[in-house]
């Protein structure tokens, strides 16, 4: 890094080739903003209106050295924006990416009126849809020229999935707004029940836990069962029950997992071999480049196994990284989460440079 350069240069200038008085007074500067976090931009909270007229909030971080695309991070299921500001948005803003963080509708940072869906706690695919159509395009609109990349966990990325099939983002990939996209341990196109499946046959105690956890919001509950699920063996009982506390400030609503079934991402693929409509192809020359998709699994997920990410990586024309020793959650994965944190973010920064060589 460069604050590691800096000292380089300060320990080993040989007495007779001093630094000048001046800039020895710069480079002791530049050091200190650096140890301070001067490159880590402070995150800012902000609000979307949406043409729904339901107010998302979001967390964002915007460096000032800021260049190519925004990344636009969206949570899976349980979680919030919160999730993504943990560790990502300084890691990310070090490399120069500005980031924002949507709430979906549900959560603590985008909760429906009194009366929403006759007071059933289960949010339409169609308003999500909508959110995103919403949201997706206000972040285009703050980036400019240099447009954004789309980066999905969990459900949140199976939601991209789906939401890739609208006109707004066809119609957003087609004017360059939309650079990439990236799907993290993503609820593959064909769903979770074949996952389900797999489990029941192999490891049928560990399948109880993770439905019934899940299903009866137990992993709300059980620091045990919270880390089974989404956290790793490492992280302290009180770091989970701090992460539980906002987990279940964001669970009140859920997905309608019969409208889900009924509207797979699979179902809408273009070819015999099963690959996603909106990717570019002979016959679809406006979509999305498949070299500007990223299929990210962990080889410790219990709720997406490697059979679940190569079945997304198929829908999507790509070979999937399958980062070895890390769990669900892998924003937030005890001293794994810069790993996955890398990943993204070199795959961000080659969608920077093709289209920095393209200009």
């Amino acid at each position: 890094s460069w604050g590691r350069l800096g000292v380089t240069v300060i320990l080993s200038t040989p007495p007779w080739c001093p630094i000048p008085g001046s800039e020895m007074i710069l480079l002791w500067l530049f050091l200190a903003f650096h140890v301070a976090g001067g490159f880590r931009a402070p995150v800012q909270q902000g609000v979307y209106q949406l043409t729904s007229g339901l107010e998302m909030q979001t967390l964002s971080s915007t460096p000032a050295n800021a260049e190519g695309p925004r990344v636009v991070f969206v949570h899976g299921s349980n979680h919030g924006a919160w999730c993504w500001a943990e560790h990502w948005f300084g890691f990310f803003a070090e490399r120069q990416h500005a980031s924002v963080a949507l709430n979906l509708r549900g959560t603590s940072g985008a909760y429906p009126p009194q009366g929403y869906n006759g007071g059933k706690k289960k949010v339409p695919l169609a308003d999500h849809m909508a959110d995103l159509a919403s949201a997706v395009t206000l972040s285009t609109q703050e980036a400019g020229e240099d447009g954004i990349v789309l980066v999905g966990h969990s459900f949140g990325a199976f939601l991209l999935m789906k939401f890739m099939e609208t006109p707004t983002a066809r119609s957003l990939v087609q004017a360059g707004a939309i650079k990439g996209l990236g799907l993290l341990c993503s609820v593959p196109p064909v769903g979770s029940s074949p996952q389900v499946r797999r489990m029941l046959l192999s490891k049928p105690v560990l399948a109880f836990q993770v439905t019934w956890g899940l299903a009866a919001k137990k992993v709300l509950e059980s620091v045990s069962l919270c880390r089974r699920c989404f956290m790793d063996d490492a992280m302290p009982d009180e770091l989970v029950e701090k992460y539980m506390e906002q987990l279940r400030k964001d669970s009140d609503y859920g997905l309608d997992l019969k409208e889900i079934n009924a509207n797979l991402p699979i179902q809408t693929a273009s070819d015999d071999n099963g690959v996603a409509s909106w990717i570019a192809s002979e016959t679809n020359r406006d979509g999305l480049p498949s070299d500007a998709i990223l299929v990210l699994g962990a080889s410790e997920d219990v709720l997406v196994d490697p059979v679940g990410v190569q079945a997304t990586a198929d829908f999507c024309a790509v070979k999937p990284v399958l980062l070895d020793g890390v769990h669900h959650d892998v924003m937030l994965d005890t001293g794994m989460w810069e790993v996955a944190a890398g990943v993204v973010a070199e795959w961000a920064q080659r969608i920077k440079l093709r289209q920095t060589s393209r200009q």
